[in-house]
């Protein structure tokens, strides 16, 4: 590692010789060192030891560019991050390092770039047509009077659908009717020891609900039909939903929610 003003003056040739043999080898080296030469040179290397870049001086010979990263413990050339990839003519193509995640999920920039796995995910959720159900969670009605699929997150859902599947209120000894709620709204009356099944629709935006909930009774037999609609306390804030009855205890079943964003 060597630096030298590459000027070998009027001297001797003795004097001469001394100036070329330091001079040579700091050609040779690239003028490396932890600090830049104090003669510089437009278009001239330098070596920075200090950060291990390879340095261009500019044409104009007023600072620096970085060219690359010379690994020395792995011996090994390292691009630069932020590097353009330019046409012949310069104009900019591509760019190689990491790009704002913004820039990905709003689909709109127009540069080759590099992408990490997690940009890629979140720019495939944001760009991805929204439909089709998503599964939210399932939650056994096996015991209790209020049952909670909690820790919810339903920012960016449209709907909900909650299926009930083969819900059942009571044993063969109890009676009583039992009202059923969902997040403490009435969508049904069931006779003692009914099960029911069916589904109800949450919009999630209007805060409606809308279904069909079908009866059966203790022998087996349907009983009834009904169309349920209402006003729903659940909305894109909810972290639970909670199926509740106002009598008996829940014994078998569960309920299953899906999400449409």
């Amino acid at each position: 590692m060597s630096q030298h003003s590459m000027n070998i003056g009027n001297v001797g040739a003795a004097a001469a010789r001394a100036a070329l043999n330091e001079a040579l080898p700091a050609l040779a080296s690239l003028s490396s060192g932890a600090a830049e030469p104090a003669t510089k040179f437009g278009n001239m290397l330098w070596y920075d030891t200090a950060n291990k870049i390879l340095k261009m001086r500019t044409a104009a010979n007023d600072g620096w560019i970085s060219l690359f990263y010379l690994d020395q413990t792995a011996g090994k050339f390292r691009m630069l991050e932020n590097v353009q990839i330019v046409d012949a003519s310069g104009t900019q193509k591509g760019l190689l390092g990491p790009q704002a995640e913004a820039t990905w999920k709003a689909g709109v920039g127009t540069l080759e770039g590099l992408i990490n796995p997690a940009k890629l995910k979140a720019a495939i959720e944001q760009l991805a047509p929204k439909g089709g159900m998503t599964a939210v969670g399932t939650q056994a009605t096996t015991s209790g009077k209020t049952v909670t699929l909690s820790g919810l997150t339903l920012t960016g859902y449209k709907s909900l659908q909650i299926i009930f599947d083969d819900i059942r209120v009571g044993t063969i000894a109890t009676t009583g009717d039992s009202d059923i709620e969902i997040n403490g709204v009435p969508i049904d009356t069931l006779a003692n020891r009914a099960t029911f099944d069916g589904m109800v629709t949450i919009d999630l935006v209007s805060g409606v609900h809308a279904g069909s909930i079908r009866n059966t009774d203790v022998t087996g037999t349907p009983s009834t039909t009904a169309a349920v609609a209402g006003a729903s306390s659940i909305s894109t804030a909810s972290t639970e939903v909670s199926l509740t009855s106002s009598g008996n205890a829940f014994s078998s079943g569960q309920f299953i929610v899906n999400g449409m964003k």
